[in-house]
């Protein structure tokens, strides 16, 4: 019974049906460390960790106490059957969290976290079941079916970072999970096989519409609700794997750490802020340095009262704002290093204009680099 399933399933197709969901499951573990740590706080990142350990374990219990899992000819419909259930709430839950507002009483709060856990262990369970499934029931395969869990574990997890660089996270998640019921199309039955094709064409679909939306800055799925607030007015976001970078312009009066004396007089500045809690303003700049004289009254700036400069390093540009302040003390020359290639695009090109095109000026060097290796 164990060779014909191996003969109608080759070793090869199986290494390539568990290394696939191996590595979707990591990347849904590293995406919901990225929404935790912006919707919510940083520590929440590691609760990412927690949910896709519960899930695994509980899936591995299941499997192995449970007789309906023991038939080896079932293998196809129950893989391919909780591979699809993986991918459907793998999104399911994103677009949940990314739509629920998280306020919630504060006598109902253990009785939420305890819901919340319940909620996201879900795709995990299903994935560990898949991946338990293989590597429980076909032995005689064991040692490289393992092997090639751990190596699609491994690419999962380098292949999300990297991809993190070019699509956000809600696309990403949408993409892993078509790859997933893409695979399980091979292993299916002939009865799944239309629920699976039809799932494949709206994962895709939707990841290719997102993708459209984001580069017309039209409305997407995305952040509504971020550290107990309603995320408005944002004219420009990106994420990568350092950070979700978003930016919001007013017309107010300047912005500082601790003004001596306030002007009232109101500019343009946008506001630059990471993983929606830490901000740096992006000061509209045309290149007349009186503009920005309000630098001076910053006690930020205070350094430079006491001991003239020549050429400063300003590691974190952030918006230019520092770079503008070493200029209007003196400068002869400022380099700027900032290591999130967001925040650079957005001197650099987004808001470049904006901002005076600080990268052109001959008196400034913009970097992209980590400083201390710089």
């Amino acid at each position: 019974m164990q060779n014909s399933f191996l003969t109608t399933y080759p070793p090869r197709l199986l290494y390539w049906a568990i290394g696939t969901l191996a590595g979707a499951t990591l990347s849904l573990q590293i995406i919901l460390t990225r929404f935790f740590s912006v919707v919510l706080y940083y520590h929440f990142a590691f609760a990412g960790i927690t949910f896709a350990l519960l899930g695994m374990t509980l899936a591995a219990t299941v499997v192995l106490n449970n007789k309906n899992y023991n038939n080896i000819e079932k293998i196809p419909f129950l893989f391919s059957k909780h591979a699809l259930l993986f991918a459907l709430t793998s999104v399911g839950i994103i677009i949940l969290f990314l739509k629920l507002p998280l306020l919630v009483p504060a006598e109902t709060v253990t009785l939420w976290e305890v819901a919340a856990m319940l909620f996201f262990i879900v795709p995990f369970y299903h994935g560990g079941v898949g991946i338990t499934l293989l590597l429980t029931r076909l032995p005689q395969t064991g040692g490289r079916l393992y092997a090639a869990d751990l190596v699609g574990a491994a690419l999962g997890c380098v292949g999300c970072v990297l991809a993190l660089f070019l699509v956000d996270p809600v696309t990403l998640a949408f993409m892993m999970a078509a790859m997933v019921v893409f695979v399980a199309t091979f292993i299916a039955e002939n009865r799944q096989r239309l629920h699976l094709w039809l799932a494949l064409v709206a994962l895709v679909g939707t990841a290719t519409l997102q993708t459209v939306l984001l580069q017309m800055n039209a409305p997407h799925l995305g952040v509504r609700w971020a550290k107990g607030n309603l995320e408005q007015n944002t004219v420009y976001e990106r994420w990568n794997a350092f950070s979700r970078v978003d930016v919001r312009c007013e017309h107010s009066r300047p912005r500082g750490w601790g003004l001596v004396h306030q002007p009232e007089e109101k500019i343009d500045q946008c506001i630059l802020r990471i993983d929606a809690d830490a901000d740096t303003t992006i000061t509209s700049f045309k290149g007349d340095l009186e503009t920005v004289s309000f630098l001076k009254q910053d006690v930020i700036n205070g350094a430079y009262l006491l001991q003239p400069v020549q050429h400063t390093a300003v590691i974190g540009v952030g918006g230019g704002r520092d770079i503008l302040s070493a200029l209007i003390f003196g400068a002869k020359h400022v380099t700027g290093i900032e290591i999130n290639p967001s925040i650079f695009e957005v001197l650099t090109k987004k808001f470049a204009d904006f901002s005076g095109n600080l990268h052109n000026r001959s008196d400034v060097t913009l970097v992209n680099a980590e400083a201390r290796s710089y």
